[in-house]
């Protein structure tokens, strides 16, 4: 039972430390034309962060579907309104969800990047426990193995 947790607790952790993280592919569709630099920017980073509702794989800033260019559309319409990159991100998770928005908000948000940390915490100090008591375990019974309190002489393995 005990290798069991060991395993998993180490399977874990390196699972999280050795993954490469994923960068998007493809090339991106040529942005319109804004009015202003702080438009163009709002349209860079809010298209890079919403995901394509017809796959929800990439961003509509990616991806080449009938539902990433609707989105696309929007955006351009939102932002030439006047609207803020919050308001912009209500608008879309009121209609599509707030799967929409890539970056979860609240306490989703709370969810997705405390919690792989606590787990990691967890691991580390079920292992720490498991070698405690693994290394009490063969103390206690070499002790054992010796009533008169010296223990035995063990044979050189070199």
């Amino acid at each position: 039972m005990g290798q069991l947790i060991l395993r998993i607790a180490l399977t874990g952790l390196l699972t999280g430390a050795l993954l490469p993280a994923q960068e998007p592919e493809g090339e991106s569709i040529v942005p319109p034309r804004f009015a202003s630099a702080a438009q163009t920017a709002l349209y860079d980073r809010v298209s890079s962060r919403l995901i394509a509702p017809c796959c929800w794989s990439q961003p509509v800033r990616l991806h080449q579907s009938e539902a990433a260019s609707k989105v696309r559309m929007e955006l351009i319409s939102y932002i030439r309104g006047g609207m803020n990159e919050s308001e912009i991100q209500d608008r879309f998770a009121s209609e599509y969800g707030e799967r929409i928005l890539g970056q979860p908000r609240g306490a989703r948000s709370l969810v997705a990047y405390v919690v792989p940390y606590i787990c990691g915490a967890v691991g580390v100090f079920a292992m720490a426990v498991f070698l405690i008591s693994r290394s009490r375990r063969v103390h206690f019974a070499l002790a054992a193995a010796s009533p008169g309190g010296d223990l035995p002489e063990l044979p050189d393995l070199e």
